[in-house]
């Protein structure tokens, strides 16, 4: 085996291993919301395209796991201590983004992206963002979505925010 498939073997492991930790806190410890997203940061970062990944990371933002609000609390108080981990400011983002709360999302997005170069979803997201809003840069918005894209060449969602920016860029 080649070195570059030995890495691709030991980034799956790394994910299994984190996916798997993230699932036993999860049972264990919901409360322990740091660990949480710490795990899932983690895993995004060896598997941006992984979709065990990407599911835990759905359910964690859009589950009524948080009925006491705790994640809330927690996200609020990582934010506050300046110590948030980059996936806050994904997560974050992503939901400002997806409920027509453009600056707010963009400003977590490029906290997040800022934080986590490497964390694709960061990266596409902002592109996203970019390319989307009333003054976009595209110019911007395209070399971020190129980045996502070699992070994370197999994600479908990627390749489609790349083509999209394209599309507005009249390629």
């Amino acid at each position: 085996a080649n070195s570059d498939e030995e890495e691709a073997q030991a980034k799956g492991g790394l994910v299994t291993v984190f996916v798997l930790w993230y699932d036993h806190v999860s049972a264990t410890a919901p409360q322990n919301v740091a660990q949480r997203l710490e795990l899932l940061q983690r895993a995004m970062v060896m598997g941006p395209d992984d979709p065990n990944v990407i599911q835990r990371l759905a359910l964690f933002v859009t589950s009524g796991a948080d009925e006491s609000g705790e994640a809330r609390r927690e996200l609020k108080r990582l934010l506050s201590a300046g110590t948030a981990p980059a996936i806050v400011h994904l997560i974050l983002g992503t939901a400002a983004i997806t409920t027509d709360r453009t600056e707010e999302g963009e400003r977590h997005l490029e906290l997040a992206f800022e934080r986590a170069p490497e964390m694709a979803p960061a990266a596409n997201n902002l592109a996203w963002a970019i390319a989307n809003r009333e003054d976009p840069d595209l110019a911007r918005a395209i070399k971020l979505s190129e980045s996502a894209v070699k992070l994370a060449p197999q994600h479908p969602e990627i390749r489609e925010t790349r083509g999209q920016i394209y599309a507005k860029l009249g390629m």
